[in-house]
């Protein structure tokens, strides 16, 4: 199953930021892991720059959106 899509609204995982952004780009990576496993991993990358792994990104909500920032942000990060 996909989670995310071009065009999607995300921001990080927690309560240790309240910054979203817009998905411009996915791209999918194979790493090796320290046992030589290949794993692969999927990397969002958001019209700000900003590249992050999809296994702590969350898709933002309709009012977050309009509002422009995570709003269960707990600790009033930027």
């Amino acid at each position: 199953m996909i989670e995310f899509e071009v065009g999607d609204w995300a921001g990080v995982k927690g309560d240790s930021t309240k910054w979203i952004s817009k998905i411009v780009a996915i791209e999918n990576k194979t790493i090796n892991d320290s046992r030589g496993s290949e794993n692969e991993i999927e990397i969002l990358l958001f019209e700000d720059g900003t590249r992050l792994g999809s296994a702590w990104a969350v898709k933002a909500t309709p009012e977050e959106i309009a509002v422009g920032h995570r709003i269960d942000c707990e600790n009033g990060g930027a």
